[in-house]
């Protein structure tokens, strides 16, 4: 007797596009009385989700470090932006 099933999970897509989606698992149960996984879909959606974290977390960071900067930090980093303006250059071109 072999039997073949799938289960899903349900995934949200990127914040642009925040569809939901299901992310199929395949398991069978073989002759020797034991169930056979498919690792290479366990470690892709294991893959994402630790990078979603990640994501997330260098992004509250982030968050906070801008959030606890002193404001005359803030202010000087405004006027440096504006000094770079009157000379002609444009800050952005600095990447």
């Amino acid at each position: 007797m072999h039997k073949k099933l799938t289960w899903s999970l349900p995934a949200r897509g990127l914040p642009a596009a925040p569809s939901i989606e299901s992310i199929a698992f395949r398991v069978e149960w073989q002759e020797n009385r034991r169930w056979k996984a498919y690792s290479n879909e366990i470690e892709a959606a294991l893959s994402l989700w630790l990078y979603s974290i990640y994501k997330k977390e260098t992004s509250n960071k982030n968050a906070e470090e801008e959030q606890n900067k002193s404001p005359d930090s803030r202010e000087s980093a405004k006027d440096d932006r504006k000094n770079l303006k009157d000379y002609g250059e444009d800050p952005k071109d600095n990447t």
